[in-house]
């Protein structure tokens, strides 16, 4: 409808006080049949799906992993995530797996059997699909010349910010100057309270204290400068 034309629509209606109706011109009447669509609302329906964390510990031998991935298929889990590591001739290891609902407590004892095999099994399950609501998901770099208290104060900073760790990742590296550098790559669940770049400033002033690049989100850390320290 043009300016024009609803401008004399609500000057008749204010003169009259109705609005003008006048029978339509078949000439520009639709020939198109209504459709009718019933609109239906149905409650979300549950993951048919069960998560299991894992975490598998023992002397390390070859065929640990073998053995894990041949309960999973068994009963029909998907490997969904996993960090698996040789430590100081130990072998260590965690594991997601997505498990059909039905499956999840068979699959559980059969884990549990590896015991027998001389392994430690630690079963957590979550039927949880989401994290929960009022948190977001913010990604955590670090890299830096090792020194003690890295972990420390930056799981410090995390818990008193009220912080998760949803995930974390540490490794210590060569470098070309036979200094050994330290790494960690985290995911946080973050409050939605507070804000990210809050939690960057107080990670930064971290960073310029023990000499190391913290990165959040997006962000790339630069490789670290400065004097050397020692362990993390």
């Amino acid at each position: 409808m043009g300016l024009r034309l609803l401008t004399q629509v609500v000057r008749y209606a204010r003169e009259h006080g109705s609005v003008p109706s006048f029978k339509q011109d078949e000439r520009y009447a639709t020939r198109a049949p209504m459709i009718r669509r019933a609109v239906m609302l149905k409650e979300d329906q549950p993951s048919a799906h069960t998560s299991l964390i894992v975490t598998v510990m023992g002397p390390d031998r070859p065929g640990i992993v073998s053995l894990i991935s041949d309960r999973a298929r068994r009963y029909e889990a998907n490997w969904a995530a996993s960090h698996l590591s040789r430590l100081a001739d130990e072998f260590a290891g965690m594991v997601h797996f997505e498990v059909p609902r039905h499956q999840a407590d068979a699959l559980a004892d059969a884990l549990r059997g590896l015991e027998s095999a001389g392994l430690h099994v630690m079963i957590a399950k979550s039927d949880a699909d989401e994290a929960p609501s009022g948190w977001r998901g913010v990604g955590l770099e670090l890299v830096g010349e090792d020194r003690p208290g890295i972990v420390s104060n930056l799981t410090r900073i995390l818990a008193e910010r009220g912080v998760s760790i949803e995930h974390l990742h540490t490794e210590i590296s060569g470098a070309a100057s036979g200094k050994p550098t330290f790494k960690v790559a985290a995911h946080l669940l973050v409050p939605q309270s507070l804000p990210v770049e809050t939690l960057r400033v107080e990670l930064g002033a971290l960073g310029k204290e023990m000499m190391v690049d913290i990165a959040l989100g997006d962000r790339q850390p630069a490789p670290a400068s400065g004097p050397a320290a020692a362990s993390a």
